[in-house]
């Protein structure tokens, strides 16, 4: 429910995308991985795509779509109210899975 507010509501100004080359991990892992390690939950997986969901501490919306394309790139756009912890989560993100 939080993140369907979230995301019809027009507050997640901020945007981010992240492009990392050729995973040799599965789908799977990589989605277990991100929400271990940052605490987002699935909100929704359909084959080879998935939305995460998670709040800052000051209670900030942080939503992640995460697909995979044909070449097997990881794609990850980010949205949320607030650019510092959505750019710092994006940067995290990219060490974790390289």
């Amino acid at each position: 429910m939080i993140f369907a507010d979230s995301m019809s509501s027009g507050t997640l100004i901020c945007q981010s995308q992240l492009r990392i080359s050729s995973s040799n991990q599965d789908f799977l892992s990589i989605i277990n991985k991100i929400c271990q390690s940052y605490r987002l939950t699935v909100v929704e997986k359909i084959n080879s795509a998935a939305s995460l969901y998670a709040e800052t501490i000051l209670e900030q919306p942080i939503v992640l779509f995460k697909t995979i394309n044909s070449q097997s790139d990881i794609l990850i756009d980010g949205k949320s109210t607030e650019t510092h912890y959505l750019s710092n989560l994006m940067e995290e993100i990219k060490t974790l899975l390289k």
